[in-house]
């Protein structure tokens, strides 16, 4: 194991008043059980801590003593235990999952390397499935001739609507309504009988005329006599010249009382207001 987590509060916390020298020998410890993944024996902490004079044997001694616990002749201390324990359940797992990774592979490659059967041979594998010759998709459905039909009617639709806006939601829309022949002629009738008497600028989209069955809505008359007045044509101006057509002056009374009570009014707010 060649690297660890050192909290640094919680060493100064328990180590905080050794020496200089006993700090190294702490240090050099900690790094070696962590490195070699074992405990020592007085002697291998010696050697593992360089300790040659009596100094340093000394520190060596006292760190052992103060922060490891003897057992069966080795200097053991738990939360290395525990962190060693629990590196080496994690690379027993690594190990096996890299083994079982390389197993797949070497089959995979054996699979693919085996030569393939001939029409006359039979299958010898009982967890092959049979082939499938049922559409996965919608979208493999061939177009039927009801669905052509369809599709080249709205075309006639499109091309005699006026508005001709937002066409994939009027293809929708057209599409929900599957008109038959019967259906499309009345379609294409109403339309043509609607569109002297849409304004401009208040045209329908097609889809929200579809979908609203427009083609139901009933077709305003003309009164006898009148003549139809064309859509696309602004309406007559206005002549103001003559007299019925001229705006008649608004006029206000002036009521002198009324605004003598205003102006006091005002002067008693100014006043109040400090003006």
């Amino acid at each position: 194991m060649h690297y660890y987590k050192r909290n640094i509060g919680d060493y100064h916390k328990k180590a905080g008043r050794l020496s200089m020298l006993e700090h190294g020998a702490y240090t050099l410890l900690i790094d070696s059980c962590y490195d070699r993944e074992q405990f020592p024996t007085l002697e291998e902490a010696n050697d593992w801590a360089w300790a040659r004079t009596d100094a340093e044997l000394a520190a060596v001694k006292f760190v052992l003593s103060k922060f490891f616990t003897l057992e069966d002749g080795v200097y053991v201390q738990n939360r290395i235990k525990e962190e060693l324990d629990e590196y080496k359940e994690k690379s027993e797992i690594n190990s096996r999952i890299a083994q079982e990774r390389e197993a797949n592979r070497k089959k995979s490659k054996q699979d693919v390397n085996e030569p393939s059967r001939t029409v006359n041979e039979s299958c010898d594998k009982t967890h092959e499935p049979p082939p499938n010759h049922k559409p996965i998709t919608k979208n493999h459905k061939p177009i039927t001739n009801n669905q052509s039909n369809t599709i080249g009617d709205f075309d006639v639709f499109w091309n005699q609507y006026p508005n001709k806006t937002a066409k994939q939601a009027a293809v929708k829309a057209w599409s929900k309504l599957k008109p038959n022949e019967s259906l499309f002629n009345l379609i294409i009738d109403a339309l043509e009988k609607q569109k002297p008497h849409f304004k401009v600028g208040f045209i329908p989209h097609p889809a929200t005329w579809l979908n609203g069955r427009r083609w139901e809505d009933a077709i305003p008359t003309q009164a006898e006599g009148q003549e139809a007045k064309p859509t696309n044509q602004p309406e007559t101006a206005i002549d103001y010249t003559k007299p019925q057509n001229l705006i008649k002056p608004i006029i206000y009374e002036y009521d002198p009382e009324e605004r003598a009570r205003q102006s006091a009014e005002m002067k008693r707010i100014r006043k109040e207001q400090g003006r």
